[in-house]
């Protein structure tokens, strides 16, 4: 058996998915808690159409629904909040992080450190954007970068891990208090089986698309080993944080875990959407997804906001 918080049919529509798995991160993000939203699932589950959709109307995606609940609570502030917008796009293709915005930048690094650091990617462009229109022409422009392959199950099928970061630096004049916090949306490739995602193309493109499935698969087994070190490590403390090093965490075993290492276990408010196909054929996979989404549940993460105060607010609590 698997509990989950919430399970949709295919004809639930995208603004119902919306409420319940994504609109509580835009007031938590502005709060200053950093926040990932996160799809997982078998190729042509339909995971990109729940995480993109269309640019706007019923079938707009939990990125686009997201980013305008956002800028909307970012108008119904207080006058005196500034706010600064900040947005990367970034793929993990062959386990090399490639940008979406920039594509002859080959410089991106990923650091992680303990504490409220956490995880950072520096290398990577940077758009400084005022409203919703901005972060959307970027996600346009990346998604047109983005590495796509044609196989026996999709047709338009994503062959890398795209991650959309927007950072958001807040500052209340009246009252002197800042704070800091990002948001990641990450829209995962497929996971599948050997042999179903192969199309019938020539010896060259097929041996490549072999390739790029055997990467897949390997960041995400990578991703599924951390998740229950993470879980098996909270147990036996009794759900002390990761378990004090009881066993290491594997998350230096591929880019995606290294990238996703706060999101499961660490400073971060994670939401993770399941997608699944019907089919008989898929059974297998489909459970293989379901015992993903089963564990996460099981994971606790331990978050805090980034919110200073200015040293005259400070001076007066002493």
């Amino acid at each position: 058996d698997f509990t989950f918080d919430k399970v949709f049919d295919e004809n639930t529509p995208q603004s119902t998915v919306y409420q319940h798995a994504a609109a509580p991160l835009a007031s938590e993000v502005l709060e200053g808690f950093n926040c990932a939203l996160i799809s997982y699932g078998q190729t042509g589950s339909g995971k990109s159409h729940t995480m993109m959709g269309a640019s706007d109307g019923k079938r707009s995606g939990m990125i686009h629904r997201l980013i305008k609940d956002v800028f909307r609570q970012m108008k119904e502030s207080p006058p005196t909040t500034e706010y600064l917008i900040r947005c990367s796009f970034v793929e993990i293709y062959l386990e090399k992080v490639l940008d979406l915005l920039n594509p002859v930048n080959h410089s991106i690094r990923i650091h992680s450190s303990e504490g409220d650091r956490g995880v950072r990617m520096e290398g990577a462009s940077e758009a400084c954007c005022f409203d919703e229109s901005d972060v959307f022409s970027l996600l346009v422009r990346g998604n047109a970068c983005r590495t796509v392959s044609s196989t026996k199950m999709n047709t338009d099928s994503s062959r890398s891990h795209a991650i959309f970061i927007m950072k958001i630096e807040q500052k209340d004049n009246g009252t002197g208090i800042s704070k800091t916090s990002q948001l990641q949306m990450i829209d995962m490739a497929g996971s599948e089986l050997g042999g179903k995602n192969q199309a019938a193309v020539s010896e060259t493109k097929g041996t490549a698309i072999h390739q790029e499935a055997r990467m897949i698969n390997k960041s995400l087994s990578a991703l599924n080993t951390v998740v229950k070190t993470v879980v098996s490590n909270q147990e036996a403390c009794g759900g002390g944080d990761n378990g004090g090093g009881l066993h290491e965490v594997p998350y230096g075993q591929s880019k995606l875990t290294r990238l996703l290492r706060d999101a499961f276990g660490g400073n971060c408010r994670t939401s993770v959407i399941l997608t699944a196909s019907p089919a008989s054929y898929n059974v297998a996979e489909s459970i293989r997804t379901m015992k993903f989404g089963h564990i996460c549940g099981n994971v606790k993460n331990y978050v805090k906001p980034s919110v200073e105060m200015s040293p005259v607010d400070y001076r007066k609590l002493l």
